[in-house]
């Protein structure tokens, strides 16, 4: 027996649950404004006289900002530079030294030893650099590191391929001196300690660890790809044993990962926002103060994490900087600076400028321990093990070996912790905790009862078993999904009790759905009959369609869809169409946890991705025909441009393609198709298959798509079946049927009163009327003489009380 099980287990959200967490532990201190100019990262720096300064990049300069008093931040000098959102700035001694990408500035240094009294100067460095035998002005770079000899690390610049370019700056005018570089591979950020660099290389999708003794020639000593591939920067534990990263990706994490064997490196811990769980925020920068994970976190503004323990990340503080609903999740907090004197952090926030915050570091109390399944005492991976305390959710997912770890900053001394698992009975209990001290506590849940299921399809026809008939069980918490045998046989194993909608279907047949079963003692399974109907798919199950294509994210998957937003439009349908059975479609990158979610998160990028039907025969079929239910989202980031993507549906035979339709423009959410009728386009005879292509061939554009509803069927037969049902107080023959040449008599009667004159009318199989004629009489007969091409047409008399129809075929 052919059997494919899959259960998925959806875990409802923090966010769904609770209110955004406010924020605590962090109060704001002063800020800074830039009216409509966007800022970017943030440096701190404190001269002489123990006066702190903000070194702030905004759009079109570099802000100099005095904190003697931090509740009023004060701009000191603002350096013009080119237009661009991306600068850096770190500091050596008494200088600071600022890139720019996307730009022509090169490096800025700026003397800081005049402050406070005196204006800093400066000056913009564009050296001719030869590297790889290649000579070439340095431009601009992404970013810069600062390491405590004094080199400076300049990464994603116009040198070296956007890899690494190592400069002295410890020199005695702060003049920069070219050293060595590193290989010629993107490094979009890095952190150096000793003679160990690491490199975060986001396009490999991996950090990087290279021996820099000699630095003319750093030496890889590993590599190891990041959970969401798309390094954005890294930094060291204090006591080097642990690297901290994040991924510039909605939904991604701020991940710990064990570094003492560089030939074993393990995933310690990922930490990711509850509150705005599923909401597509993105991590950007982390830095670590003693041990503390201090994270510039977009949307989410600035979070502080306990990270004493690596293997079990705990957030202790939190203060909003975006406390806007989010329209663009690149929004928010860019940088944020921990190492000032006085403890304060600063954060550069996108939208509103400058934040002076005052955080409490906590260490957080940890909760630890295992969770097992009482009737087999094997570990329960997927387990949620959760702590609500003062409207602020904090948990936990078991592993394969059923361990959590989670926690939380209180001063209370005892939490209430509820572990649940789908299949499971909820376990809740009261537990005593401390700041700084791991609590274990070890939970046995008890398993709900489970059941086998097992029956058969068959045809309703003849009774003929049903190979390869999908059946798929669902409700809020579980989906199992099952396919008969050559005998039409499917068996079901481990089906938790409970009330599940049932969807029946088969490529060629009726799919059947939404008939409740309630799983549990004494429920027999059932078997049955679906109807043969040509090829009509409403996706309620997998009936083997075929995604490919050549696109890095955004590919068709059959699921409940879940819609996502950009600004107040909705690219992702949100809903099935709901007038076919089942709650499932076809969507492009339909992986966005729940509804709301970011549009980045896999919309179609790079290429294309095509949906292919499983091949069918129209033998039989007078007028083959094609319709379906169509969403499609296609916009260019610039409003002022035209979208450059497209949908395509075509049919093929396998040696040829015929295309049946292109869209460019989006569609209002989802709209039923125009009827497309096959023979037009290929020969009948042979195996078809009909396509849907979602191309994403521009640039700086969203695209998206959904298709559901697919019915491939007779026109002949659906535009009988779209009638009213024929009334037999109305008689209608039309003869000779089919004709060839000559009259045709159309002969009708009608038994109702005659309250108004009947109508008659001939429509063709696009429903174009060909004739129409006004029947007075309760009795008559009308004689034709057509001059239609040859097709199949539809006659229609009708007088408003009663109707009749009837095909006829002319055949020239």
């Amino acid at each position: 027996m052919r059997r494919l099980l899959i259960i998925f287990l959806t875990l409802i959200s923090a966010r769904a649950l609770y209110a955004q967490q406010p924020d605590y532990n962090a109060s704001l201190v002063g800020q800074l404004t830039y009216d409509s100019i966007r800022t970017n990262d943030v440096w701190g720096y404190t001269d002489a006289t123990g006066v702190e300064y903000a070194l702030v990049g905004i759009r079109n300069a570099t802000s100099i900002v005095s904190l003697i008093d931090p509740a009023a931040p004060e701009e000191v000098l603002r350096i013009p530079g080119q237009a661009t959102g991306w600068r850096d700035l770190k500091t050596w001694g008494d200088r600071a030294y600022v890139t720019c990408d996307r730009c022509t500035d090169g490096l800025l240094i700026i003397d800081l030893s005049p402050l406070p009294d005196g204006v800093p100067t400066y000056e913009f460095w564009t050296p001719i650099l030869t590297i790889n035998g290649v000579a070439d002005t340095l431009y601009d770079a992404h970013n810069v590191y600062i390491d405590s000899d004094g080199y400076a690390y300049l990464s994603g610049g116009n040198l070296n391929q956007g890899g690494i370019v190592i400069l002295d700056v410890d020199t005695p005018d702060g003049s920069p001196e070219y050293v060595g570089h590193g290989p010629a591979v993107y490094a979009h950020d890095c952190y150096v300690r000793g003679d160990t660099l690491y490199s975060a290389e986001i396009y490999e999708g991996e950090f990087a660890i290279y021996d820099i003794t000699d630095r003319m020639s750093p030496e890889l000593l590993a590599a190891h790809p990041t959970g969401f591939a798309f390094a954005h920067n890294v930094w060291l534990s204090d006591d080097s044993r642990t690297l901290f990263t994040t991924d510039e990706k909605p939904h991604a994490r701020t991940e710990a990962y064990d570094i003492t064997d560089l030939t074993d490196i393990r995933l310690l811990d990922r930490y990711r926002p509850v509150a705005t769980e599923g909401e597509g925020v993105i991590p950007h920068n982390v830095h670590v103060l003693d041990d503390y994970l201090v994270i510039s976190h977009y949307t989410d503004g600035l979070k502080v994490v306990d990270a004493h323990r690596p293997t079990n990340l705990v957030e202790v503080a939190s203060y909003d900087t975006y406390p806007e609903a989010m329209t663009d999740p690149f929004d928010g907090a860019w940088g944020a600076y921990p190492y000032l004197p006085s403890g304060q952090v600063l954060v550069s926030d996108i939208n509103t400028g400058l934040y002076v915050i005052e955080v409490e570091y906590r260490r957080a109390a940890y909760l630890e321990g295992t969770v097992t399944d009482a009737a087999t005492s094997l570990p329960v991976p997927g387990a949620d093990a959760r702590i609500l305390h003062d409207d602020q959710t904090y948990y936990d997912l078991t592993d394969d070996l059923g361990y959590y770890a989670t926690g939380l900053a209180t001063d209370a001394d005892s939490i209430t912790l509820t572990v649940r698992k789908l299949g499971y009975y909820p376990r809740e209990v009261r537990l005593p905790v401390a700041s700084g001290i791991v609590t274990l506590h070890n939970v046995v849940l008890q398993p709900q009862p489970r059941y086998t299921l097992s029956a058969q399809v068959l045809s309703a026809a003849d009774g003929v078993p049903i190979a390869g008939a999908g059946l798929r069980w669902y409700n809020d918490d579980f989906e199992y999904e099952v396919y008969t045998d050559s005998a039409g046989y499917y068996e079901l194993l481990e089906v938790v009790e409970g009330e599940y909608r049932l969807d029946v279907g088969a490529w060629g047949y009726l799919t059947a759905g939404n008939a409740l079963q309630v799983v549990g003692e004494g429920y027999v399974a059932p078997t049955f009959y679906l109807p043969p109907h040509r090829y009509a798919d409403p996706f309620a199950v997998d009936l083997g369609w075929q995604v490919s294509g050549t696109a890095t994210d955004g590919h068709w998957e059959l699921a409940r869809p879940r819609g996502t937003s950009y600004a107040q439009d909705t690219p992702n349908p949100p809903f099935d169409i709901g007038s076919d059975v089942g709650d499932r479609a076809y969507v492009t990158g339909n992986g966005t946890p729940q509804a709301g979610g970011s549009f980045t998160w896999e919309e179609v990028d790079d290429g294309s991705t095509v949906l292919t039907s499983p091949p069918f025969r129209t033998r039989g079929m007078l007028q083959p025909a094609l319709r379906f239910s169509v969403w499609y989202y296609n916009r260019n980031y610039n409003d002022s441009l035209p979208p450059d993507d497209d949908l395509r549906v075509y049919l093929t035979d396998g040696a040829d393609t015929a295309t049946l339709l292109t869209l460019t423009a989006s569609t209002e959410g989802w709209v039923s198709s125009d009827t497309f009728l096959l023979a037009d386009h290929l020969p009948m005879g042979g195996a078809l298959r009909v396509a849907f292509e979602v191309r994403d061939t521009g640039v700086s554009s969203i695209v998206e798509a959904g298709i559901d509803a697919v019915d491939i069927f007779d026109m002949t037969d659906a535009i009988g079946i779209a009638l009213p049902e024929v009334n037999q107080t109305m008689g209608l023959l039309v003869t000779p049927n089919p004709v060839r040449q000559g009259t045709v008599t159309v002969r009708y009667h009608r038994t109702t009163r005659l309250a108004s004159p009947a109508q008659l009318g001939i429509y063709d199989m696009r429903g174009r009327e060909v004739y129409r004629a006004t029947l007075t009489d309760a009795i008559g007969r009308l004689p034709l003489e057509p001059d239609w091409p040859s097709g199949i047409y539809i006659v229609r008399v009708t007088d408003g009380q009663a109707q009749a129809q009837q095909k006829l075929v002319m055949v020239r």
